[in-house]
């Protein structure tokens, strides 16, 4: 490992018992000049007021973080472009894994047969060693709990696997804030963060702008308060939107506007708690997730709109626009199919 990232395991995980070859940090040092992050070897991309996106896979209670997943796909798909082959993502949780897994095999089939790219849980990724290491912790509001993966008596292995499979850059996606809320001091991850923290490796919200340099075409990030390209693609609707709408959203006329105007054809599913019936919905879920999306003709998934029913969130509002029949199957079979 470079020694920017194996400061934390040298202290916190072997007390200062282990340390740096002094050949390690020039050895490592071209995959630290790479994007993402030139030049920074260890990173925590911090998520904090960013949503609440954290929920249970209905099927195995496992836990998913939508955002998280996407932010942690653009560090990919940068790490790639910017030089490495050699690419792990690893997350405490299986269905967050299998998610990304899906999301790799759609968009990225082809690069993850000629590069060395995979997703895999921290369990499975033991003995196993990447360039470039992301580990996406997934958990955040409105989850009440930090999960046990993350602060059981097994965490501090799990944690301490994630970073030692490092060879020069780490990439920590993280909510610093729901972590500080919700994990005891005295917990590896707790420390982990603060580490990075004191040690001024962390990459705020606010800065997404500036380190995504390369968007992939069907993975855009868009300002949340420009609303022509989800308004285009409402208009272009053939069969079918769903639009998630937690409880407590207030939709702007111009939103209610554009779903009255859908074309007739077009079958309008509304996920709420809330009765929509001014929407002119097809049909309503009544159940309320968190977070709102849009799916549309079950091929582009919105995350971050309408961003009325966004909680949770400061400036800078951004959304994702997400071209991909995959995981759009994915989000249906998983939350809509048994309703």
């Amino acid at each position: 490992m470079h020694p920017e990232i194996s400061a934390f395991t040298n202290q916190y995980i072997y007390q200062s018992l282990v340390g740096d070859h002094e050949s390690v940090g020039n050895s490592r040092n071209e995959i630290v000049s790479r994007r993402p992050f030139p030049n920074r070897a260890a990173i925590l991309l911090d998520t904090s007021f960013t949503g609440d996106h954290c929920i249970n896979e209905p099927t195995s209670n496992s836990r998913l973080n939508p955002w998280q997943l996407f932010l942690s796909f653009q560090l990919i798909h940068e790490a790639y472009l910017g030089g490495s082959q050699s690419i792990g993502y690893v997350t405490p949780y299986r269905a967050q894994a299998n998610l990304m897994e899906l999301l790799l095999e759609d968009l990225y089939e082809k690069k993850c047969t000629a590069a060395d790219i995979i997703s895999a849980t921290v369990h499975k990724f033991q003995g196993s060693e990447r360039d470039v290491m992301i580990f996406d912790t997934v958990d955040g509001e409105p989850q009440h709990r930090a999960g046990m993966l993350l602060t059981g008596k097994d965490s501090e292995r799990l944690i301490n696997v994630a970073i030692t499979r490092t060879r020069g850059k780490f990439i920590h996606v993280s909510n610093r804030s729901y972590i500080s809320k919700h994990v005891y001091q005295g917990k590896t991850l707790r420390q982990l963060v603060q580490h990075q923290e004191n040690h001024k490796q962390t990459v705020s919200p606010t800065e997404i702008g500036k380190w995504i340099k390369n968007q992939h075409p069907r993975l855009q990030w868009i300002h949340a308060l420009k609303l022509e390209r989800i308004f285009n693609d409402l208009q272009s609707a053939r069969s079918s939107i769903v639009i998630s709408l937690p409880d407590g959203t207030v939709m702007k006329e111009q939103w209610k506007e554009m779903l009255k105007s859908r074309d007739k054809r077009v079958r309008l599913m509304v996920i709420s708690g809330e009765n929509w019936h001014e929407l002119e919905p097809y049909q309503r879920l009544d159940f309320s997730l968190p977070f709102p999306f849009i799916i549309i003709d079950q091929q582009l998934f919105w995350l971050g709109l309408p961003l009325e029913g966004v909680k949770g969130v400061r400036p800078p509002y951004i959304a994702a626009r997400l071209d991909s029949e995959k995981v759009c199957e994915y989000f249906i079979g998983q939350f809509l199919a048994g309703e």
